[in-house]
């Protein structure tokens, strides 16, 4: 269900950028901008499906820039690569959370009031299923107005300093 709807908000909301793969837990588009300017957005899934992440990169090969994510995202890089989510803060956890996630703070009260033999899981139970699917559409929505708010405009900067023009619709 993240797929599809996210697909959809990215055909509707960026519509020069093109998928270029169609795979269920990682699909992804890009912008070609020159032959020495590409963007890429990137959903990424993990495995247990409880959230998702967007990643933007850009590269001057045209290849997305798999090796790693970038420690800065400046615009004058040749290639980068980051957690749209970085863009704004530092956390690590994931903003698109369907089942949500304890805080740093919530797991360590409970490793420091649980016994060193005791397996109290460091994480929320499961919703019923019902209930996590109704979170799925408000989340995707969110992500894609991030990627409006952060990504294009980086993307339009990043453009700008090599001093390209960014495409019209």
């Amino acid at each position: 269900m993240t797929v599809e709807l996210f697909r959809k908000k990215m055909k509707e909301q960026f519509p020069l950028f093109e998928p270029i793969s169609k795979g269920k837990e990682s699909p992804m588009w890009s912008l070609r901008i020159t032959a020495r300017l590409t963007f890429f957005i990137l959903l990424s899934i993990p495995h247990d499906y409880d959230k998702f992440y967007v990643e933007i990169a850009w590269s001057n090969d045209g290849e997305f820039p798999w090796d790693r994510h970038s420690e800065v995202v400046k615009a004058e890089l040749p290639k980068c690569r980051q957690r749209l989510q970085y863009l704004w803060s530092n956390e690590d956890n994931s903003p698109w959370s369907i089942v949500p996630e304890l805080s740093h703070e919530e797991r360590m009260k409970i490793i420091m009031e649980s016994d060193d033999d005791d397996d109290t899981p460091l994480r929320q139970p499961d919703p019923p299923l019902e209930e996590a699917l109704k979170r799925v559409p408000p989340l995707v929505e969110d992500a894609v107005n991030k990627v409006v708010e952060y990504a294009i405009p980086l993307f339009k900067k990043v453009t700008e300093h090599r001093k390209l023009k960014w495409p019209s619709a």
